[in-house]
């Protein structure tokens, strides 16, 4: 994970969830001082956590709470200057025009490096969506990428597809 770009607490949590680890933010108050901290999790396939859940001060200091907080500002700055965004971006847009269906979408983008992972209710409604791209080692909140790669765009297209829907075309 220490060479992928993130920029938020929930893209490093996707990310570590191809590794069946989870991450969670623990804020608190010990005799009147404030803290925060990261605790991780091994999960199995499903994402149950599994085993018993270790600080991150176990691991070192460049996996705890200040150290991916200074990763979230560092990403930010280097995905701006390199234009990564615009990359994945145009990826996913040619896999959209070529895929109408979410599961020949899903083998296009891994075919091109790229894994996606929606996240659902217990009754299937996309609510949230992360493309993860290991070619540029980015990782981006579908929203990040403009509103027509939002959680609510891949319900529409996916689960209640309109005869006519937009398909971005260029980035």
């Amino acid at each position: 994970a220490a060479r992928y770009r993130f920029q938020s607490f929930n893209e490093y949590r996707a990310l570590l969830s191809l590794y069946n680890v989870n991450v969670e933010e623990v804020k608190g108050e010990v005799r009147g001082r404030a803290y925060c901290g990261l605790v991780y999790s091994s999960t199995d396939d499903k994402g149950n956590k599994i085993g018993n859940p270790l600080k991150s001060s176990l691991f070192g200091k460049s996996v705890g709470y200040n150290a991916i907080n200074e990763k979230f500002e560092k990403s930010k700055n280097e995905l701006k200057d390199k234009r990564l965004r615009e990359q994945t971006r145009q990826r996913i847009c040619n896999e959209l025009r070529n895929n109408s269906d979410r599961k020949s979408f899903e083998k296009g983008l891994l075919q091109q490096g790229i894994d996606v992972l929606f996240r659902e209710n217990d009754s299937k409604r996309i609510y949230g969506v992360t493309f993860i791209d290991h070619n540029n080692s980015c990782v981006f909140n579908g929203s990040r990428l403009g509103k027509e790669f939002s959680a609510n765009a891949f319900e529409e297209r996916f689960n209640n597809p309109a005869p006519s829907k937009d398909i971005p075309t260029d980035v």
